[in-house]
């Protein structure tokens, strides 16, 4: 496919926009993208699509847009999208809900499950019951509940032997 713009290269971007049902479809070339300020490899261009609004449709046509900086570092959000680290602490609270959808999309989930070697988890899970358990053998002593502690000493006893 050719590119629209020039007619001479190989079209190797292509453009979709939607405006009010309404379907434009331009195929550029690498050179006539960067010209309307479409540069696939810049990390400055934090907002490409508005740079190729702005090449179509003249000067002024960009809105603006006014970033977000953390009240503790001073960072922007741009900056932490090109270096990939937040600045602070606070961070995390001021860009939040930017973040969340990289992480889901990065990670699956917004939430960190951990992760364990393979039959650790189940050994783990049973150190923390055996755990448990020996806080209620304490407090049934301490309630003079004896046969109930001897049923809770005997259910330790045999997790014990799983481990």
């Amino acid at each position: 496919m050719v590119c629209d713009k020039c007619g001479a290269n190989e079209a190797n971007i292509h453009f979709k926009q939607v405006i009010n049902n309404q379907v434009t479809t331009m195929h550029l070339c690498e050179n006539c993208a960067e010209e309307l300020g479409f540069n696939l490899f810049s990390s400055q261009s934090a907002f490409p699509f508005f740079n190729i609004l702005s090449g179509m449709l003249g000067p002024g046509a960009i809105p603006q847009i006014k970033e977000d900086k953390c009240p503790a570092c001073g960072i922007s959000f741009s900056e932490v999208q090109s270096k990939g680290k937040l600045g602070c602490s606070e961070c995390w609270q001021t860009f939040k809900k930017q973040l969340l959808p990289f992480l889901k999309e990065m990670q699956g989930s917004t939430f960190h499950t951990g992760k364990s070697p393979k039959g650790f988890a189940n050994k783990a899970k049973v150190s923390r019951e055996i755990t448990n358990l020996r806080e209620e053998l304490n407090k049934a002593i301490i309630k003079e509940e004896y046969e109930e502690a001897a049923k809770i000493r005997d259910r330790i006893k045999e997790m014990e032997k799983e481990c």
